[in-house]
Parts: structure tokens; C-alpha cells; sequence
């Protein structure tokens, strides 16, 4: 993402260094789904496969860094463009928690 999308800036989480976004697998009892109907998708230890993301629903968690008060409109275009990175990506993601966090910086 850092690549095809330069303009958005991740911050970091937990302390750690470097930028952190996470994809968690996930599902909602909406979905009338529950873990049990994915085991045969998620074996233990296997490495991650993004063709997963076509079976399990999943959610995109990050904190992008925002000059200034974010707003709506940041907030969609943050939206957009990770959709559309992902997407081309093949990667689609169900649901997206992201939080903009303010840097002080005006615009």
C-alpha cells in the first residue's frame, strides 16, 4: 500500500517501528456465520493466502496520519483509495476500521 498509495501516511501502532496496518479475519453474527464454518479454511501454521479473502470475511484495521482535523471528505478519500488499492490487488476487504489521527500540521 505504501507503494501504490505514497499520499497516505500509516502510523505506527504499539510503539513498534515503521508502519502497521492490520488485516484481521473476522466474521459478525449477522453473517450467521461462526468460526466453526471456517476451520476447514484457516489450517494451523499455514502461511497467509490472500485467496482466503474470497472465502472468509475480513476487516482492515489502520491509523492514518491526517494533516490538520480530519474530516469527512479525508475520511472518504483515505476509504476510497485503500479500496481501490486493495481491490486491484486482489484483495477485497469486507470491512475497513480505519481512524485518521491528526498530526498538528496545518493544511
Amino acid at each position: 500500500m505504501t507503494v501504490q498509495a505514497p499520499e497516505l501516511q500509516f502510523a505506527s501502532a504499539y510503539g513498534a517501528q515503521g508502519n502497521i496496518v492490520d488485516i484481521n479475519l473476522c466474521y459478525t453474527e449477522q453473517d450467521g456465520m461462526t468460526p466453526a464454518d471456517y476451520v476447514e479454511d484457516l489450517p494451523l501454521d499455514a502461511a497467509f493466502d490472500k485467496a482466503l479473502l474470497q472465502k472468509v470475511p475480513s476487516r482492515l484495521c489502520a491509523q492514518v496520519l491526517c494533516d490538520g482535523k480530519p474530516t469527512e471528505a479525508d475520511m472518504q478519500t483515505v476509504l476510497h483509495t485503500l479500496k481501490q488499492v486493495l481491490e486491484s490487488n486482489d484483495m477485497p476487504i469486507t470491512y475497513y476500521d480505519i481512524t485518521l489521527v491528526p498530526t498538528g500540521r496545518l493544511r
